[in-house]
């Protein structure tokens, strides 16, 4: 994805974006993929049954392909950097002291405020808009602005949930502690 976007100029975000995504791949492979089937390769509708192959196929001809299966074996060909540093607004939880709020929050318009317990440990206090509910308690080891927040599983009513992820789309954008 990360290939389309670049010769695209822009991560698609809206469904206008995709639209406009489907038409400039049309006019440069001269094979259709819906504005739909877009928004499902990229995430952005729950359905997200397996990609078709044809539709790698014409996705990998838009960023100079054949085939998705020559795509894939220049990625493994390519020299690719697997680790680099970067820039980010971070908290490392045992650096808090027990008893610290911190605000969390992604798109669209979710905001969870939890209390740190100690350890890596934190309980929600409030929550708008999000599905971890008052009360939840999860534990991160690292809580960072524009990558997901994954849990493990929430500890709720005293059951231990399945994974939940926060920010899938865009990452955590508000990570700060707040002073009441």
């Amino acid at each position: 994805m990360a290939a389309v976007e670049q010769r695209f100029q822009r991560k698609p975000e809206t469904t206008m974006h995709f639209i406009a995504l489907s038409y400039a791949i049309e006019s440069a492979t001269g094979n259709q993929l819906s504005a739909s089937t877009l928004k499902r390769l990229w995430g952005y509708v729950n359905n997200i049954p397996a990609p078709r192959v044809t539709s790698l196929d014409i996705l990998s001809q838009y960023v100079g392909h054949k085939s998705f299966r020559a795509f894939c074996e220049w990625l493994r060909a390519k020299t690719v950097e697997t680790s680099a540093f970067f820039q980010t607004s971070y908290l490392i939880p045992e650096e808090l002291t027990p008893g610290t709020l911190v605000e969390l929050g992604w798109e669209p318009d979710r905001l969870v405020r939890v209390e740190y317990l100690g350890g890596q440990n934190f309980r929600v206090i409030e929550s708008r808009n999000s599905k971890l509910q008052k009360g939840d308690v999860f534990e991160a080891s690292s809580l960072m602005t524009g990558y997901p927040l994954c849990l493990s599983g929430v500890l709720r009513d005293g059951k231990l949930t399945s994974p939940f992820v926060g920010g899938k789309k865009g990452g955590l954008t508000i990570v700060r502690t707040v002073t009441v």
